[in-house]
């Protein structure tokens, strides 16, 4: 998960606390870090590598599972209030309890796209997090089918470096750069394909008899996850797709309306056991 244009609005770091730790994927209690920027470097294809160092009781056990979200707070430098984040963990070092975080740098100003340009190594922002995100269901016999965007390359690298052994996967990731690709450096069972056109199109291509892992844009997840659904019948166990972004729509509104539907559920004590974030 990687930047697109959102202002903090009401993402209050104890709403996005409250938020981050009743989500339904969360098990562990959220922990209110500061992360001290240690590097800032070019990663390949489109991406601004951050390495920083936790700071505050780390928790070593929350932070070693794959595809873990994590909110960061960073300064507004025109003076306004600061703008909040959520990226997933790209890797997490427990010796010197580092991570890196990877930016994708897109064509819209944001607070986050001026801050990249500006932020050096020893400047400090607030982190909330971690909170394990989907993961690939792996079944006995049956490969795992796994599509994402540049916004999801991340995610998906942290989730190739736990990959169970033996298991079988193809991955369609759709980026402008052979690079991209090379540094996933995917395990000995998983075939990495580029392609240019809607993750859609792949999805439909694709061989049957897989489970699903996907993550992208919005509208795009919500037509792939209803073609596994629906089409080929695949339960819901089966079928994990998330979206990350949302086109020709600001980030605002998707987040409002996440925290927005989850506040209620809190309120009301209702489970998020079965909230499909896709219908929100």
């Amino acid at each position: 998960m990687t930047d697109r244009p959102t202002d903090t609005g009401d993402l209050t770091e104890e709403r996005a606390r409250a938020v981050l730790a009743s989500e339904g994927h969360a098990t562990r209690e959220i922990q209110a870090l500061t992360l001290t920027v240690l590097a800032v470097t070019e990663a390949a294809g489109p991406f601004v590598r951050i390495r920083g160092a936790l700071r505050g009781t780390v928790v070593h056990a929350d932070w070693t599972l794959p595809n873990l979200a994590v909110r960061l707070t960073v300064p507004a430098l025109d003076g306004g209030d600061p703008a909040s984040r959520i990226y997933t963990v790209r890797t997490f070092d427990p010796a010197t309890e580092t991570i890196e975080l990877d930016v994708l740098r897109h064509g819209h100003d944001s607070p986050m796209m001026r801050w990249i340009e500006e932020v050096r190594p020893g400047d400090v922002v607030p982190l909330v997090g971690p909170r394990p995100h989907f993961v690939p269901h792996h079944e006995s016999g049956r490969p795992a089918l796994l599509l994402a965007d540049d916004s999801a390359v991340a995610a998906l690298y942290s989730i190739f470096r736990q990959w169970p052994d033996g298991a079988r996967g193809v991955a369609y990731v759709r980026t402008a750069e052979q690079a991209v690709i090379d540094e996933l450096d995917a395990p000995a069972d998983v075939e990495v394909i580029r392609v240019d056109g809607p993750l859609l199109d792949a999805a439909r291509e694709a061989p049957s008899g897989t489970t699903l892992w996907a993550a992208g844009e919005r509208t795009e997840m919500r037509a792939i996850r209803d073609h596994f659904r629906r089409e080929r019948g695949l339960p819901r166990g089966a079928v994990r797709p998330y979206g990350y972004w949302q086109a020709a729509t600001d980030s605002t509104a998707v987040d409002k309306r996440r925290l927005a539907h989850f506040g209620v559920l809190m309120e009301r004590g209702e489970s998020f056991a079965e909230v499909d974030d896709l219908d929100i």
